[in-house]
């Protein structure tokens, strides 16, 4: 079970030119693994990792992170329009159900 994020936040009046990447994928003790790839688009960007144990914490943690970035307006001066995802059918299956399909539709 795999998934990639990519949104971009751009806006040439405000200056605004930012990136941000989420990637999931199992790790190697049976729970997951959730990375994050953010900055300025052209520069250098900030990586971080995050460990889920569970399915229920990786739905919870994936919604958290898009709401955030598809409602940052009030943060940064734009919100993030999501460019690009690619998901497994059983990621689809298991993870994409509910508010969070119908919060990445409506941001695509």
């Amino acid at each position: 079970m795999r998934a990639h994020f990519s949104l971009h936040a751009i806006s040439t009046d405000k200056k605004i030119f930012r990136y941000y990447h989420l990637l999931l994928a199992p790790d190697l003790l049976s729970g997951w693994l959730l990375t994050t790839y953010h900055g300025g688009i052209g520069k250098k960007g900030r990586l971080r990792h995050q460990i889920c144990q569970d399915l229920v914490d990786i739905k919870h943690l994936l919604g958290v992170k898009l709401a955030k970035r598809f409602n940052a307006a009030k943060r940064i001066g734009c919100n993030y329009t999501l460019k690009q995802y690619r998901v497994d059918q059983e990621f689809e299956d298991k993870i994409l159900n509910g508010k969070l399909k119908i919060l990445i539709e409506e941001n695509y």
